[in-house]
């Protein structure tokens, strides 16, 4: 079954498992089932999910694989996994070099070749390179969503969170974080997560959630990305871009003038940068020409642009609750995901759309954001992924108890937290691997 845009097909099947939905969270594919727990004949077909007392609910069962509860469904607290179902591995532990700015650890967990029981990855061979694709990453037998792993980021109430709805409690960690200015999420590698601060950066350890380093002399940060090359860009207001390298000293800066309100600035594999600016996006060059801009209808406070394969750039509107394609030649829109008038729309409540995944089926993760405050938990429905057609493939009905405005997500299913992770190196602005790590 599929949602598309205009609404017209799947809606009638998909209206009641969505009035459904547990109020204290759970995982889903469109399609699910409304028992929590799975039984041993299947309750739902491949595309389900766990129920109504499902994922991070109070007393769902665990979702299986295609004859339990299908392959959308995820751990409740109390529930068994049914008999075609289970959880992949946690996977191997991460080397335990020494972090950036902490000590080594040698507990750490990652999703490296092989784990969950699917296809090989490829072997490391040096260099930068590519890795993750849609051969051997997908959401049915290599990172089922009954095991999906993804940091999230709560601005209403200040966290970065890590769910693993292979256990059956899915939250791992929640940690403190800065407030309404701190965005972007990233591996940066040695077991290591990049979240952005107001005034610079910080690093957490990917196992515990503990912060162990903070930059903080760089006030108006309003983003924080590493770079493939090891520096790492703040998209400050201004707009400036400043360059810091290891010793967290700028070695260079772009600045583009005439530009005011930013928000997540990205780099491409074309050595350009695609900056959102409230109504308009541009791109620019290092020497700070503009080379395009563009705006669009209902664009307001807009968030983060990514590069697709195809030239196009996938952006977030923020306020116009959409991820928007932007055609590469008359930087007109073409296509638009989701919108305050997406089907089942007051399920949904879409109203802002902002730190977003490129996944490397062709996929797209958003955020939901539901605004600012600390008891926006039951509102909306917080994360949401789109497959290329615009119909919902999965959504997340956030835990009220431990979520209230999410306003980033990534999906480290298939990242080996040992290695970098960069967009700029990719073909599709999809996470790949920097090998070796600078």
């Amino acid at each position: 079954m599929r949602m598309t845009n205009d609404g017209h097909v799947g809606l009638r099947r998909l209206l009641p498992s969505l009035l459904l939905l547990a109020a204290c969270g759970s995982a889903k594919a469109p399609g699910a089932a409304t028992s929590g727990a799975a039984g041993t004949s299947g309750a739902a077909g491949t595309g389900g999910a766990a129920g109504a007392s499902g994922a991070a609910g109070e007393s769902g069962g665990a979702a299986g694989g295609a004859g339990a509860t299908g392959v959308g469904g995820a751990a409740g607290t109390q529930g068994a996994a049914g008999d075609s179902g289970g959880a992949g591995t946690a996977g191997a532990p991460a080397d335990g070099s020494a972090p950036d700015g902490g000590a080594g650890t040698d507990a750490g967990s990652y999703d490296g070749p092989n784990p969950e029981g699917g296809t090989v990855l490829p072997p490391y061979a040096g260099g930068i390179i590519d890795v993750i694709n849609a051969s051997n990453w997908n959401e049915t037998t290599i990172h089922p969503f009954t095991a999906r792993r993804m940091l999230v980021r709560d601005e209403g109430d200040p966290h970065l969170v890590l769910m693993d709805f292979a256990r059956t409690t899915p939250l791992v960690w929640k940690t403190v974080a800065d407030g309404t200015w701190a965005r972007g999420i990233q591996l940066i590698g040695n077991n290591q997560v990049l979240a952005g601060r107001n005034d610079g950066y910080e690093v957490l350890d990917l196992t515990t959630g503990q912060i162990v380093k903070s930059v903080t002399s760089f006030p108006n940060t309003q983003s924080a990305y590493r770079m493939a090359n090891g520096e790492t860009m703040l998209t400050q207001s201004g707009t400036v871009l400043s360059f810091l390298d290891k010793t967290d000293r700028i070695s260079h800066a772009i600045s583009y003038p005439g530009f005011g309100y930013v928000r997540m600035a990205r780099p491409t594999r074309n050595n350009t940068f695609l900056v959102p600016s409230d109504t308009k996006l541009f791109e620019g060059d290092s020497s700070g020409n503009i080379l395009w801009t563009a705006t669009g209808a209902e664009w307001a406070h807009i968030w983060e642009p990514l590069l697709m394969s195809d030239g196009n750039v996938l952006l977030a509107t923020l306020f116009g609750s959409s991820l928007d394609v932007v055609d590469r030649n008359t930087h007109r829109v073409t296509k638009r995901f989701g919108t305050k008038t997406m089907p089942m729309a007051a399920k949904f409540h879409p109203n802002g759309f902002g730190e977003f995944q490129i996944l490397p089926n062709g996929n797209f993760i958003t955020s939901n954001w539901q605004g600012t405050g600390s008891e926006q938990g039951g509102s909306g429905i917080q994360i949401i992924e789109f497959d290329p057609t615009g119909a919902v493939a999965w959504f997340y009905q956030q835990d009220r108890n431990i979520f209230s405005s999410i306003e980033g997500v990534q999906v480290i299913d298939g990242m080996d937290p040992k290695f970098l992770h960069a967009q700029e190196i990719s073909a599709d602005s999809t996470w790949q691997p920097v090998v070796p790590t600078p």
